[in-house]
């Protein structure tokens, strides 16, 4: 039973990462911005975690609610980053894809440059323990889930029942138009960035866990497989709670694939860890159709048509 619960820890703590940086996709792309960058920001947040959970202060003062304090600051990491994207592509109409690698390349060497000066090695580890010693499942994983299921709801929420949403979702279709009602497209775009990069930024910290409680620059490349999940998923709530809830599964098991005994000398282990990055292409290969944002990636400018 010992691996039935860290196949569903793994899990728990994949699903929620991979669905919340999906997600931080949908509200980027819902107003009109591709973000490739998402990786980036996810780097950042899970660095922000790390240096959290390695600090002896932290954990002296926090102890079991330690985690939550690295989710929070990567998250507002996140949105600072978030940011910074959003002042190049949406004030200054840079392209989208290009600042999106330049993020993804400039926080990857920033992570490593600041704990190479600040701790003086490569990476940081740290270890948490259960503050339920009794209970199978580690109960800040478990938060993890429902902080996963709340962002969902909320989501489901902002986007299908509010005004804001009305205009996330115009934004990316006809912005003129809607510029042309007197909401102003560009205020809209960076609300939508800024929870971009709270989700990406929260989605990195929850996602460190599940790399043996270690940051090393590095997040292999959950922000691209996140990307695949939202055209996976058409751009919809539902569809991106289904996709990121495959790629968890199927990653988790095969973490613990070789553990399983029988089962794994049928299967190879190598076939298994495949499985999640191949599921996507093969399914994006069969969806013929594409309920994007017909203005995705499309800079805003007030004094053009389009």
């Amino acid at each position: 039973m010992s691996i039935f619960y860290s196949i569903l820890e793994t899990f728990i703590i994949l699903w929620a990462s991979y669905l919340m940086v999906s997600l931080a996709g949908l509200y980027n792309e819902k107003s009109g911005i591709t973000n490739i960058g998402l990786n980036g920001i996810m780097v950042m947040g899970a660095m922000t975690y790390a240096v959290v959970m390695t600090s002896p202060s932290i954990r002296n003062a926090l102890g079991a609610f330690t985690p939550f304090l690295g989710i929070i600051l990567g998250a507002i990491v996140g949105m600072f980053f978030s940011w910074l994207f959003g002042v190049v592509t949406i004030t200054f109409y840079a392209d989208q894809v290009i600042a999106g690698t330049a993020i993804n390349i400039i926080t990857a060497a920033i992570s490593v440059l600041f704990i190479q000066l600040v701790f003086g090695q490569d990476f940081l580890s740290w270890s948490f323990d259960n503050p339920i010693n009794n209970f199978p499942i580690n109960i800040v994983y478990l938060s993890f889930l429902v902080l996963a299921i709340i962002v969902i709801l909320i989501s489901m929420f902002v986007i299908n029942k509010t005004k804001f949403g009305l205009h996330l979702k115009a934004s990316g279709e006809n912005p003129y138009a809607l510029e042309t009602s007197g909401v102003s497209v560009t205020r809209v775009r960076y609300i939508a960035v800024l929870i971009s990069g709270l989700l990406a930024g929260a989605a990195g910290a929850i996602a460190m866990p599940g790399f043996s409680k270690t940051f090393n620059g590095t997040i292999n490349g959950m922000g691209y497989i996140a990307l695949a999940i939202l055209i996976f998923g058409q751009w919809k709530i539902i569809g991106i709670t289904i996709g990121s809830f495959i790629i968890a599964i199927l990653m988790a098991l095969g973490s613990y694939w070789e553990a399983l005994g029988t089962v794994a000398n049928i299967i190879p282990v190598e076939l298994i860890r495949m499985l999640p990055f191949i599921m996507p292409i093969v399914i994006m290969i069969f969806v013929k159709s594409s309920n994007s944002p017909k203005m995705i990636g499309i800079p805003f400018r007030k004094d053009e048509r389009v």
